[in-house]
Parts: C-alpha cells; structure tokens; sequence
C-alpha cells in the first residue's frame, strides 16, 4: 500500500517554490509513520541540502552529525530523547533538531536559476533521497510513494535519484538542469 500525502500543505510548498514572487526555492516532504508530510521550505540552498545530508543542532548552532550522546552509559542512538535503555531524562531543551538522513527517504523540489545575462529562466528538479541505510523493503516502496508525491509535483525538467551527498550540490543540480533544458547558449564569450 502506498504512503499517503498531506496534498493541501505539499501542493501549497509546491506552488510557493514555483510562485515568482514567494521567497522560496525549495521544499522538503519526509516520511511520519507511514504519511508524507510537507516538512520544510526556505531560500536558503544549504538549508535544503541539510535536509538530505542530515544536521545536528546544539543549543542553536548547527554543526555535522555526531553520535554524542548526553552522558556516557547512554546507548540510544535513536534521539535525544529520554533514552529507553536507562531512567534518566535528559535535557530536552538543549537539542533542538537531529536530523541524520542515512536512514531516510527524502522528496525534494527546488528551484534554480539559469541562462545568461539577456535569459534568465527558472527550471526545476524533483530530488528523491534514499540513505544506504533504509532497509531493502522501505527501498522498495519508494516507487510507489514517489508516484503518489509526482501526483501533486507534476512540473520538473529533471529527476534526480541519490543517495550521495555529492549530488545534491547546487552546481550539480544546476548542470543537471542545463543538460535537461537541451540548448545551452551560454553567453556567446569563448575563452580562446
């Protein structure tokens, strides 16, 4: 059975990412439970990524994943949550956000500019995470949801399937979208 999505709030992140005049070039949707939820949205490129390659934030400053775990005799690499392997309650309040995307399947949509100085154009591209991590079963399902997600995501000039960090950097998204769009003029300089 496929996941089902929260159509209202992923068609709104998707018109807003298409909408000219709204400051939003990307929006994020992950799984909760067996749903699709519209996640995140914002203007901000390495936010997005941040998304897919996973964050930590430690009392407000966001830093790479670590497996630092509140004291020493917790083993719950889970969250930071109070742990269910012992009695204590950690201070829930000190972490703010974890989000470790090895282990998760991930929908994109942004935004990037192309063209040249007299051509400017907006393309977009459809992103599908799949971390190393997810197991074979939830890899599996992913064609299915992903259609269920392209139901309300219907206009993109490229789609990209990653488990690699790598690429989803800005410029290999953007050569992606250049390639999809056939003529690439450039601006008509040679570097001879």
């Amino acid at each position: 059975m496929a996941a089902t999505v929260d159509k209202e709030a992923m068609t709104k992140a998707y018109l807003d990412v298409r909408d000219d005049k709204v400051d939003a070039n990307w929006a994020v949707f992950k799984y909760q439970d067996t749903n699709i939820v519209y996640t995140a949205s914002g203007s901000d490129y390495e936010e997005f990524k941040s998304h897919f390659s996973g964050t930590e934030t430690w009392r407000g400053k966001e830093m790479e994943p670590a497996f630092e775990l509140p004291h020493d005799d917790c083993e719950d690499f889970s969250s930071f949550r109070p742990c269910s392997m012992c009695k204590n309650d950690h201070d829930k309040s000190l972490v703010l956000h974890f989000d470790f995307a090895e282990g998760e399947r991930v929908y994109g949509y942004v935004r990037v500019e192309t063209g040249d100085e007299l051509s400017k154009r907006a393309k977009f591209a459809f992103i599908t995470w799949i971390g190393e991590s997810v197991p074979a079963l939830k890899k599996a399902k992913v064609s299915t949801d992903k259609a269920t997600v392209k139901s309300v995501i219907q206009n993109f000039a490229a789609e990209i399937l990653t488990g690699d960090p790598e690429e989803l950097s800005y410029e290999h998204v953007k050569t992606v979208l250049v390639k999809a769009g056939g003529a690439n003029y450039g601006t008509g300089k040679s570097n001879h």
